[in-house]
């Protein structure tokens, strides 16, 4: 360590490593917060009310339905910077950087700068908290209110050194900023009830912890905190339940006292934060629904945190660094109830606890360092020699978040939203590449854990190597953390705003446009359009009005949804009129134009796939009938792949009779008992079956998984049909000529997999 009497040189941690934390909280939430626009309808509804908020200035309406303060920052932004992402957005990225700095002061604080270094990375790294911190459906004032109360409840506990009444003055006024901006935040209950109880409770039980090895004596201060925090917990308390519930006359059948009984109050609770339910919860409103927001918010460091939380109080340790362990274990149990039960009595949350345990997590890794440097056993019994049960566990728990965050995109996408989303199958590469990340960085914190400190028993230059790296694997795993973070900031998020956002489709008509040709818009409600069309524009009600739209003389540009493409492709055929796709980008909206212009090409995904001339070559040319409605030509696919490896299979079709229903197919590779398949909407779900014409020809590509891990290698008879219906209740149609066995499908072929 530098010398303490030059406290300002870049060596010292106690200044370098703040000013780290504070350079990777930057990186992660500041860049490109204003290219990306406002999803909707998740974002366009929050900006909405902020800027009716920053025309009239009246904060009133803001409070009515939701904890404010978030619309109120949005809203004070856009009023000083002007209407735009990075204005609405700015605010809330700045916050979270506060929030990554209070952390780091708290894991330094109750443990030393290296621990709080840890904790402002597992913070800045969690998913949950970075997307928070770059968009508008944010929780991110209530989270760092939720750290500042708790740096200042510690602080106030048990300061380090003497007592001196300026700080203590400026560590009350930390616990009374972060219970006030928690309540604006995300309610009473949450907001102040919840930290002030965890302290109370933390302060208490750190206060009864005896230990005569240690001569450091607790200070008086943890008995004062945990009576004044304990009683202004339940304080608040009161008064929430108090705000819920209202004593009424009985009713006949209800239990009564003194003629009296309660009923919960209708509509909207300040105190509460929410609406209170009365009655059951819903079934989906389980203790479990925080714990599967915390594995994918918090991945990776999730494949670890439910040992770090419990680790905090499993070991022996000196009573200052044993009242830091109680502390934030309280925090990370007492958030952790209180949000279940808001879960179950009131609504969806984002948990709010998350610096907590960013926190358990960083300290734990610190203490392991220390262990190691320092032989210090007490604080990782064994830490030195390797912890190869807790190295295994976080291995498998890693390598398990990250195949649930490939088969269940979503939860990692819409983590922060409390909604389902859908993610385009256009984003599913980048899930995978954070998937890997996440997987890699888990086993890499395992190998660190479990691999003792030293030099490998092995004398082998090879073996010795591979033990030096696996030592390593916690810096490592560190690394990758930081780099998921910054993908899933600067990457993942405006990729995904291609889909959820309209505002490439309206740059890419004013790309394209010349002079004032007109625009018009189907299929957006709300003011979504109003963000991006910088002038006037026509709102189309129903198809019809979109095709006359489009068989205008003058040229024309149309953003419509995704799902009209095959009616208009449909109606074009039968009236003989032009239509091109010039952006096909968002996978739910597109920009249509009836006339093409200068080097502009066509990007209408049906121009390949549905044809009115024959394919013109066919690698296996093939012949089978579907019940005289639909004709195989042929099929394109290699003869041999390897196991797991993704390959394209494309089916050519030419259509007989129209048909009545929209029919999926089906693709079956059976092999020894085994089956892997690649079942799927026609033309990757643009155009339905119901909409092919007679005389189209279809060209459908699909690209199928050769299997996974479980699936043996050798050879696969391919099969294909369509079908109808769910589960239990399919219906395959009927092969009237071809290759078809007794369940309707058509034998392709083998499959060689590798």
């Amino acid at each position: 360590m530098a010398d303490p009497k030059r406290p300002f040189d870049l060596k010292n941690e106690r200044v370098l490593f703040p000013l780290a934390a504070l350079l990777l909280a930057s990186l992660v939430l500041l860049p490109r917060l204003g290219t990306y626009g406002l999803w909707d309808p998740q974002e366009i509804a929050i900006a909405d009310t902020a800027r009716d908020l920053a025309k009239d200035a009246d904060p009133g309406p803001a409070a009515r339905t939701k904890p404010p303060l978030t619309t109120w920052l949005i809203a004070t932004s856009i009023r000083a910077l002007g209407p735009s992402e990075l204005a609405a957005r700015l605010p809330l990225a700045l916050l979270g950087i506060v929030g990554v700095l209070v952390t780091y002061r708290l894991g330094s604080f109750l443990r030393r700068p290296r621990a709080g270094l840890l904790s402002a990375v597992v913070l800045a790294s969690s998913p949950l908290f970075l997307f928070q911190a770059r968009q508008l459906t944010s929780e991110i004032p209530a989270l760092t209110a939720f750290a500042i109360t708790m740096l200042g409840i510690a602080q106030l506990a048990w300061p380090i050194g003497p007592r001196n009444p300026l700080r203590t003055v400026g560590d009350a006024a930390l616990v009374v900023a972060g219970t006030i901006v928690g309540y604006f935040a995300s309610g009473l209950f949450l907001g102040a009830c919840i930290p002030l109880l965890a302290g109370g409770l933390a302060a208490g039980l750190a206060w009864r912890r005896q230990d005569t090895e240690d001569a450091e004596p607790a200070p008086r201060s943890l008995a004062l905190a945990t009576i004044a925090l304990g009683a202004v917990g339940l304080l608040g308390l009161t008064i929430a339940v108090v705000g819920v519930f209202d004593l009424v006359p009985a009713q006949a059948g209800h239990r009564a006292i003194f003629g009296k009984m309660l009923a919960s109050a209708n509509g909207y609770l300040s105190v509460l934060g929410g609406t209170f339910k009365p009655g059951p919860p819903a079934s989906s409103a389980t203790f479990d629904r925080l714990i599967n927001q915390v594995a994918f918010g918090m991945f990776p460091w999730s494949a670890i945190a439910p040992m770090a939380v419990l680790g905090l109080v499993s070991t022996a340790q000196r009573r200052r660094e044993a009242f830091g362990s109680i502390f934030v274990a309280c925090f990370c149990l007492v958030g952790y109830v209180g949000s279940a039960l808001f879960v179950r009595e009131v609504s969806e949350v984002r948990f709010v606890a998350i610096p907590a345990i960013a926190l358990a997590v960083g300290m734990a890794i610190d203490d392991f360092f220390l262990a190691r440097t320092k032989r210090e056993g007490s604080m990782v019994p064994l830490g030195r020699a390797g912890l190869p049960l807790m190295g295994l566990f976080c291995a498998l728990a890693a390598l398990q978040l990250a195949r649930d965050v490939m088969e269940f995109p979503e939860e990692l996408a819409a983590v922060h939203l409390l909604s389902s989303l859908k993610v385009p199958s256009e984003v599913r590469g980048l899930v995978q590449v954070a998937a890997v990340l996440g997987g890699a960085a888990g086993v890499l914190l395992a190998l660190g854990l479990a691999v003792p400190a030293g030099e490998s028993p092995i004398r082998n230059r090879i073996v010795e190597k591979a033990w030096s790296l696996a030592q390593r694997g916690i810096q490592a795993a560190i690394c990758l953390c930081v780099v998921l973070g910054l993908f899933l900031a600067s990457v993942f998020t405006p990729s995904l705003s291609e889909h959820f956002s309209y505002k490439n489709l309206f740059h890419s008509y004013f790309d394209h446009r010349q002079g004032a040709e007109p625009l018009a818009v189907m299929g957006i409600p709300g003011s979504g359009p109003e963000y991006y069309a910088q002038g006037p524009f026509k709102r189309l009600a129903s198809r019809t009005q979109l095709v006359e739209f489009l068989k205008t003389g003058e040229r024309v540009f149309a953003i419509a949804p995704a799902s009209e493409l095959c009616p208009v492709h449909q109606s074009s055929g039968a009236d003989r009129f032009p239509y091109f796709v010039l952006d096909n980008r968002n996978s739910r909206f597109l920009l249509f134009t009836n006339q093409l212009g200068g080097k502009e090409k066509d990007e209408n995904p049906l121009s390949w796939a549905i044809r009115r001339t024959p394919p013109e070559a066919i690698s296996r040319p093939f012949q089978a009938n579907f019940e005289g409605k639909i004709e195989l030509l042929g099929f394109d696919m290699p003869s041999v792949v390897s196991k797991g490896e993704k390959f394209k299979l494309t089916l050519y079709f030419r259509v007989l009779e129209k048909l009545p229903m929209n029919y999926k197919i089906f693709l079956h590779f059976d092999g020894r008992g085994v089956r892997f398949q690649g079942d799927h909407d026609p033309i990757s779900g643009r155009c339905g079956t119901s909409y092919w014409q007679p005389g189209d020809f279809i060209v459908d590509t699909v690209e199928v998984t050769a299997g996974e891990m479980t699936h043996p290698r050798g050879r696969y008879t391919t099969y294909m049909g369509f079908f109808t219906g769910s589960s239990g209740n399919w219906k395959n149609m009927v092969v009237t000529s071809g290759n078809g066995d007794s369940n309707n499908r058509v034998n392709l072929g083998t499959l060689e997999v590798k």
